[in-house]
């Protein structure tokens, strides 16, 4: 009876361990779908706004000047054209619009978690429209924007550490190679145990002239 009774607490102390690693794995993995989820749903918001801009546009001034990539960018879209003359604006002719990172409530850019999140010097990426006007009108697209892409280590170091032959970019990053746009950016978040999660989506576009 004992020897029973022995055999029966470990079998009871086994399925307890697998359960809880289970459990763990599975909130994990959660963590991570929702991270995954999100971001791809940030790329194709950029992407839809990407479509209709002009090249011509962009400041700063992509693929010019050795110049590639940025994490802010402004532009306009095309949204007529009166005989042969194109009219750029978005939506209304003239407007300029603006994605940009900036850092989220409570952070500072030092280094530190700042807000207790367990994430560091993360940024949220929004959304100018009408920018400098009576009018202008912000969107938070995302919050919890890493700064860095993933891969990158998060001090500067000059290095193209993840290996996609960008050197230091950002958690949000656009990036023109002739008249293709390439847009990724990495999220973040803190699992059950506290432990950093980070998540990264990206899409490319072909623009317009």
């Amino acid at each position: 009876m004992l020897i029973s009774l022995g055999v029966m607490a470990t079998l009871f102390m086994i399925s307890m361990r697998v359960g809880a690693s289970s459990s763990s794995a599975y909130r994990q993995a959660t963590t991570g779908a929702k991270l995954s989820a999100e971001a791809k749903l940030t790329v194709d918001k950029v992407a839809a706004e990407m479509q209709l801009a002009s090249i011509g546009t962009f400041f700063p001034d992509l693929d010019a000047g050795g110049v590639r990539n940025t994490s802010s960018l402004a532009f306009q879209q095309l949204v007529d054209i009166v005989g042969a003359t194109p009219i750029y604006g978005g939506p209304t002719a003239g407007e300029v619009a603006l994605i940009e990172l900036r850092l989220s409530t409570g952070e500072t850019d030092d280094g530190v978690d700042n807000d207790g999140d367990g994430l560091v010097d993360e940024q949220d990426l929004w959304l100018v429209r009408d920018l400098g006007a009576g009018s202008e009108v912000q969107v938070k697209l995302c919050t919890d924007v890493t700064e860095r892409l993933e891969g990158e280590v998060a001090a500067a170091n000059g290095e193209d550490d993840n290996g996609n032959g960008l050197v230091d970019e950002a958690g949000f990053d656009i990036e023109r190679n002739g008249d293709v746009l390439t847009i990724r950016l990495s999220v973040g978040g803190t699992d059950f145990r506290g432990q950093t999660i980070v998540r990264t989506a990206e899409t490319a576009v072909r623009l317009r002239n």
